[in-house]
């Protein structure tokens, strides 16, 4: 909550959210409750899905907004039934159409977990393993093929063409989903546009830092984003304080533990500026970042971050 609250954004995707629906005590409804205040009030976009579940995972995509920024016109989901070269070893697409209070503009955000690099797709998909790309490449490949010619037909029920598909597609850019996506349908890649190479990092895995989460705008759209960041408060800190308990003794996790938004998640959030420049204000010091972490060895962090986008 610490790291979506001070971002202010009038839309949020969510990844790997419990499976466990929309309503009163689900996942998705906890994090929306924590973070409504007299000055922000988010709402999760439903579903109308079997069991109230989106796919079979434990775990799934998941968007909220600010109704006094964003109104929801239309939503729709991509998954095996949809399309077969989409696997369900992917987690289901969600792609929903807002359009901005303020000025009546409509655009589509599309929210994507491709399946990972990690666990072999050999036995399950005639997928073969790959040291350099890593594991399940083209079933990586096939779903985007499947999100290009999907969004294609205007699954919201809306014609806009404004288009930002986002999430972790599991994929660097000059891999093949991410290069079927530029080549094939015309999206670019705003990371790789606005961010040096040396800047665009949000993942780190065994000491390499890389960009697996992305933000990629179709060819009306790009012309209206003002700002792609990387908050960096994730990904570079030491993974002993994350939330989770493993390897931890019972005074550790407890003395490590801090609610601050840094190494809340172990990727960090992708902050993207539409139609409207966004403000930089006065956010957190690095002083008093320090008061909480100077005793687990953190430094480093910026003066400022964007609290502000949409």
């Amino acid at each position: 909550l610490s790291a979506i609250a001070p971002v202010d954004a009038a839309v949020v995707g969510l990844l790997e959210i419990e499976n466990d629906g929309f309503g009163a005590g689900s996942a998705v409804q906890d994090i929306v409750e924590g973070l409504n205040t007299a000055t922000l009030t988010y709402t999760a976009v439903t579903f109308d899905v079997t069991d109230d579940k989106i796919g079979t995972d434990a775990i799934a995509n998941a968007i909220i907004y600010q109704p006094k920024l964003v109104s929801v016109v239309g939503k729709a989901i991509l998954d095996s039934s949809v399309d077969p070269m989409f696997l369900s070893i992917n987690r289901p697409t969600l792609a929903v159409t807002f359009k901005e209070v303020s000025s009546g503009t409509e655009f589509t955000v599309v929210i994507n977990h491709l399946k990972s690099k990690g666990s072999s797709c050999v036995a399950c998909c005639a997928d073969p393993d790959s040291t350099f790309v890593g594991n399940c490449n083209g079933v990586r490949t096939n779903a985007t093929k499947a999100v290009g010619k999907w969004l294609k037909t205007h699954p919201t029920g809306r014609a806009t063409d404004d288009i930002l598909i986002i999430g972790d597609l599991n994929s660097h850019h000059y891999e093949t989903p991410i290069q079927t996506l530029i080549t094939e349908f015309g999206y670019t890649d705003m990371i790789d546009k606005f961010t040096s190479k040396e800047m665009s990092s949000s993942y780190v895995y065994m000491g390499l830092a890389s960009y697996l989460d992305h933000a990629l705008a179709s060819s009306t759209l790009m012309s209206n984003i003002t700002m792609v960041k990387a908050w960096k408060i994730n990904a570079d800190e030491n993974m002993l304080l994350d939330y989770n308990t493993e390897y931890k003794s019972a005074s550790q996790v407890t003395s490590l533990y801090n609610d601050g938004p840094f190494r809340s998640s172990d990727h960090d959030p992708i902050i993207i500026g539409l139609y409207t420049p966004l403000v930089v204000p006065e956010q957190v010091t690095c002083g008093a970042i320090k008061e909480n972490y100077d005793t687990m060895g953190c430094c480093g962090f910026p003066d400022k971050v964007i609290s502000n986008t949409r």
